[in-house]
This record gives C-alpha cells, structure tokens and sequence, in this order.
C-alpha cells in the first residue's frame, strides 16, 4: 500500500445544513492523510443546502445530488462503488453530523487496521457505548487503545478496510432508510472471526446546536426505522451464523459500476438480492431461500 493513497471518506447528507457545515469544517481541519469526500445529497429540501454543497470550493469534495431520497443504506452503497482505493485502503463512512476532534484521526484508523489483522471495522465511540458496558472489552493491541465489541458494533463514523471489504462487499439494504446495516455489517465481520472496535484515541463527537444534541423529532424519527427493522436484522445474523446466507453481499449493479460513473450507467438497475447459498454445497440454492421463507414463517407464528 502506498503511502499517499487516497482515503476515501463518504457522507450522506439529509438536510440539517449546520450540522453539515460542522462536521465538514472538522474534516477539513483534522484530516491529515489525501483524502476525498464524496458527499450524496439526499434530496434535501431544506433552504439553503444545496445552495452551500453547489458552492463548496474544496478540490478534494465531490457531491452527487438524488432526485429522490433513496435512504441512506443505497446511497451509502453508490458512494462506495466509487471510492478510490477501495480493494486496499478502503473508506470511511460518516454521518453528517459528526464533529471530528483528534488532529489525524484518520491516520490512527490505517494504522492500527494494518497492524492488526484481526481488527475488522473501526468506529468513534459516539453511540452511548461505555467502557464500563458488558458487551465490550478493553484491548491494547500494537499501542491502540481500543474497545472491542462482543455483540454487534455501530457508529456514526465507521472505518472499513480494504482487506475486509474484498471479503465482505456492500451493504445490506434492506434495512430502510436507517436501520441496522452498521450491526449487519459487524456481524458478517465477527462470523470471519474478526472484531469490530471502538478507537479510544481518536475523539469525534456529535455536533450539537444550541447546546441541544440530538433532540426533537430526528432522533425519534431514526429509532422508529431501527425498530421495523430489528426482525430482519435477527434473521440476517441467524442466516449468517448457520452459513445460509453468503457473507459477502455482491450486488451485480455494483459489479458492473465499480470504476465507473454509475448514475450514468444505462444498465443500474435497483435490487437487494443478496447472493444465498447452500449450506453443504456452498452453491446457490432456491431451495435456500424457501428455506428461509419457512424459517421467517415459523418465527412468526411463535
């Protein structure tokens, strides 16, 4: 790996112009190592949103803007397609009102990702997670200080390896506009018998106005998703475990688009069919998904 390699950092912007404005002005001041952010907006209707993202003079910012909003698990997955570096250094995933807090907390990211094999995904701890919390365990690996999560991992700024991406793909997206698509993903990534860590060196928070942090109608609006969506992440991870679902999610449309401008490809075609195998075969099977039909039946009814 190249040492000037480009990171790339990914956002999906929905409204909340001051909280966009904040956490870009972190970045930009913390943000040590060549980096990109690609930026997709998720067709805001807020004044003054895509008036600010049009006039961002930044070399290093591209933003994609959405006729509609396609919720953020498909359009977090069309900014990774074009991600540079993407089979190596990987990229970082950020929520859009993240404040970034460590000068070159991006670099103690890459570091301790290379030095430590068995570390899977990296995250701020900026989602109520305590270092006291039974699901989690103090670990000092190569002298970083992390968190290691024992159940299943999330965060509003997620690093993920190229390595770990080559193994794993996408994200899933059949979790709605929210949801639980960071669990799914640590959850994959624990199943390679890899961990997902909280980096206790490296600061970011969430931006805050007046004082008043994710307050009002946003975060209740959020937690409504995660619930509707909590039965098929508990199916996902069954699948998962038992080895009924492939642990690398490869959409076609991705396929085909990597490298590419995607939202001038005539062939990108919506679909959240991820690849299902056979358990003894490892092989495709339609008698898997029937399978998981009568699995998904039978919970139900109990």
């Amino acid at each position: 790996m190249s040492d000037q390699e480009t990171l790339s950092i990914l956002m999906v912007n929905y409204n909340r112009l001051e909280y966009l404005k904040g956490t870009l002005n972190s970045i930009f001041e913390n943000t040590i190592h060549p980096y990109e952010i690609t930026i997709w907006d998720n067709a805001s209707n807020e004044e003054g949103v895509k008036e600010y993202l049009q006039n961002l003079n930044n070399p290093n910012v591209k933003v994609l803007f959405s006729e509609k909003n396609v919720g953020v698990w498909r359009a977090s997955n069309q900014l990774i397609a074009q991600a540079k570096n993407l089979y190596t250094l990987g990229f970082i995933k950020l929520d859009n009102d993240c404040i970034i807090k460590t000068k070159g907390w991006e670099t103690k990211w890459i570091e301790c990702c290379n030095v430590n094999a068995e570390v899977g995904m990296l995250a701020a701890n900026i989602e109520g997670k305590k270092e006291r919390s039974s699901d989690t365990e103090m670990l000092e690996l190569n002298g970083h200080r992390l968190l290691s999560l024992t159940h299943e991992g999330t965060g509003g700024a997620v690093y993920v390896p190229g390595r770990v991406f080559k193994q794993l793909g996408f994200y899933n997206e059949e979790y709605g506009r929210y949801g639980h698509a960071d669990k799914d993903y640590a959850r994959r990534a624990f199943t390679l018998g890899l961990k997902f860590c909280y980096h206790r060196d490296v600061e970011i928070g969430r931006f805050a106005v007046n004082d008043n942090d994710m307050t009002g109608g946003y975060r209740q609006h959020k937690n409504l998703y995660v619930r509707r969506n909590r039965k098929v992440y508990i199916l996902n991870r069954y699948l998962y475990q038992h080895r009924l679902r492939s642990l690398a999610i490869w959409y076609k449309k991705f396929k085909d688009c990597i490298a590419k401008d995607i939202l001038q490809s005539a062939s990108f075609v919506w679909s959240n069919d991820a690849l299902l195998v056979n358990k003894e075969t490892g092989k495709a099977s339609r008698g898997v998904c029937d399978k998981i039909e009568q699995y998904r039946l039978e919970k139900v009814k109990k």
